[in-house]
């Protein structure tokens, strides 16, 4: 009988060390995760296209919208909003150019132009139309402005030197065929032609009938010039010199480019191209007045030569047959009247080469066309 805590005892024995249990891992293994694929993004581009506006004359109207990039197909709306004196024109590069506000389909890049005009005192000034104006009096042919986008205004002497250059005024004019429209259009492709900006001019006059037509030039030193190039067979005015032995001619005409002076109530005036040295009104008024000094100066001249010239037949008819003797009354008498006469002559030679110097610093002297009642121009 086992007591209570007693065990039996057996053939067990207590061991010195206690073994290290050896483990061996179990491989856990790897798992390998395949991610769901993903949608790749698509990327949806909307074509754009850019609209560029600008005015012509430069800062004539305000224009809303003032540009930008816009998603094709779209129709933008433009408005010109003008101030005074301007009013709008036209546009160019639009659904309707002749529209205010209008419109425009973006299908691609766009460059679109305001223009404006303006009415100032009787003259209208107009920007990139064309004309309602024929070459001929018969209405046909009508006039086309050809503008060279890169024409810039020249100098006083760039447009001279190609108004001396160009050969229409040396063409005639004929009232059937090639009248003075057409002069001033071939002048004004011409210059552009040349890179010279230039303006078709048409001018009516007061009383109705016919009017004119010529050209400006916006030169950079001394403004707004008009040119008159209508050739031979238009009114052309002389006035007679007669010196002695020869006749000389005030207005002699070497060229018929001319520049012109109006002022609407003003009559219509030309000055020889080579005569011209100012453009302003006020400079005709002021050759009108030394042409008609000198046309008083000339006259004189005339009356002293007719009166020399008939003092010279009476001294020839009055020694006609006669026999002098030396240090008779009548040779003294006839060395006096030669000597009064020849003094005549070299005050009379010297006032002609006054003359003839005035003459040739006023160039040919042209009649007035009449009184300007409106201008209009074509830049």
């Amino acid at each position: 009988m086992l007591g209570a805590c007693d065990y039996q005892e057996s053939n067990y024995s207590t061991p010195t060390s206690t073994p290290t249990p050896t483990l061996t891992p179990t491989s856990t293994p790897t798992s390998t995760l395949t991610p769901t694929p993903q949608p790749t993004p698509t990327a949806h581009f909307t074509t754009a296209y850019r609209l560029s506006v600008s005015d012509i004359p430069e800062g004539s109207c305000t224009i809303e919208p003032s540009g930008g990039l816009y998603p094709a197909g779209t129709k933008v709306t433009l408005t010109s909003r003008t101030a005074l004196p301007y009013v709008f024109s036209h546009w160019s590069g639009t659904d309707s150019d002749s529209m205010n506000p209008t419109i425009v389909t973006m299908i691609g890049d766009k460059s679109v132009i305001a223009y404006s005009s303006k009415c100032v005192d009787g003259v209208c000034t107009y920007y990139g139309r064309q004309l309602p104006y024929s070459r001929t009096s018969i209405g046909y042919n009508r006039i086309e402005l050809i503008n060279n986008p890169n024409a810039v205004d020249p100098t006083w002497q760039q447009l001279k030197e190609f108004l001396i250059a160009d050969e229409t005024d040396t063409k005639r004019y004929y009232r059937i065929s090639y009248m003075c429209g057409a002069f001033a259009e071939d002048v004004h492709n011409n210059a552009e032609i040349a890179g010279i900006k230039a303006a078709w001019v048409a001018v009516d006059f007061e009383g109705g009938g016919a009017g004119h037509a010529l050209n400006a030039f916006q030169t950079t030193d001394k403004g707004l010039v008009y040119v008159d190039c209508t050739g031979e067979s238009w009114d052309l005015r002389y006035a007679p010199i007669l010196p002695p032995g020869q006749i000389a001619v005030f207005g002699e005409v070497d060229e018929w480019d001319k520049v012109a002076y109006m002022a609407v109530g003003e009559e219509y005036g030309s000055i020889s191209l080579g005569a011209a040295s100012c453009f302003e009104y006020s400079c005709y008024e002021a050759y009108i007045q030394r042409v008609a000094n000198f046309e008083i100066i000339l006259n004189e001249y005339n009356e002293r030569v007719e009166a020399y010239n008939s003092e010279v037949e009476d001294y020839e008819n009055w020694i006609e047959g006669k026999v002098f003797y030396v240090g008779s009354p009548e040779a003294q008498m006839a060395d006096d009247w030669y000597a009064e006469l020849d003094r005549d002559r070299v005050s009379l030679d010297l006032q002609s080469q006054l003359i003839d110097t005035e003459a040739d610093a006023l160039g040919a002297s042209w009649e007035p066309l009449g009184i300007v009642s409106g201008v209009e121009i074509y830049w």
